[in-house]
């Protein structure tokens, strides 16, 4: 057993893609797998079937949006032939949700299929909005265009592992949370609940950002537990915090 940090992905997309799905599902397990145990991370795959409930008083994608996907770290967006069902403000649910999580800056990996089509078994309309999409994202964002499932769950591996390597799709840390705290005196106490490593983490942060020394005290406090590897932070930081005490006391 060991503690791991959850990373959720949120599966976007129409009703035509079920098989990518799942292929979704699949590649996030194997790489939990192999890495969950030394990275101490879990991937944990998110979609609207297994994580929304029934609520009244208010439309279902913003309830989706707000509820769901804004406590997501990833978005891995898979269309084929359909866009989706329009909603309140955009041509459909996926495009809804996707909009929202670039907009939240975080990472949004999106892939199209290139399976054969029968012109005649699909709506020409839903799949004109479809290339529509394709075709105004190839200004704004790198896409990747797969021809069958075997495909989506090699290339999806492939692009997980590396922007993993690279650090660029991680959940929200504790450090991210405090971080965001603005009054000193609940940040010094909401520092205490937790590890040294998150004040580690803290620290390169709000190294630079003007705090009270409450919260400087409490980060030493933190890390003065810490590992060895952790103590030239400490030291830092308590010059740092000398620093702030001086410049206080001295009006500037």
């Amino acid at each position: 057993m060991y503690d791991a940090k959850v990373c959720k992905v949120f599966i976007a997309s129409p009703s035509d893609v079920v098989e990518e799905r799942k292929v979704v599902k699949d590649v996030l397990a194997r790489w939990n797998a192999i890495n969950a145990d030394e990275r101490k991370m879990v991937l944990l795959p998110v979609g609207y079937e297994s994580h929304a409930a029934p609520e009244t008083g208010v439309p279902a994608q913003e309830y989706i949006n707000e509820e769901i996907l804004a406590d997501c770290d990833i978005l891995i967006g898979i269309f084929w032939t359909r866009i989706g069902s329009p909603t309140l403000n955009d041509i459909s649910g996926t495009v809804s949700e996707i909009k929202n999580h670039v907009a939240d800056k975080k990472a949004t990996l999106l892939y199209f299929s290139k399976r054969p089509i029968d012109p005649t078994s699909i709506d020409q309309k839903q799949y004109k909005a479809v290339k529509d999409l394709k075709k105004a994202y190839q200004k704004k964002a790198f896409y990747y265009e797969f021809v069958n499932a075997n495909d989506l769950y090699e290339k999806l591996f492939d692009h997980i592992s590396i922007m993993m390597k690279r650090g660029k799709l991680r959940p929200t840390w504790d450090s991210d949370i405090l971080a965001k705290i603005e009054d000193d005196r609940e940040l010094a106490q909401k520092i205490m609940d937790y590890t040294p490593l998150v004040s580690f983490n803290l620290l390169k942060i709000i190294a630079e950002e003007d705090r009270s020394n409450e919260v400087w005290d409490a980060i030493v406090d933190k890390l003065s537990k810490s590992p060895a590897e952790l103590r030239d932070a400490l030291t830092y930081l308590a010059k740092k915090a000398h620093l702030n005490t001086t410049s206080t006391s001295r009006g500037v």
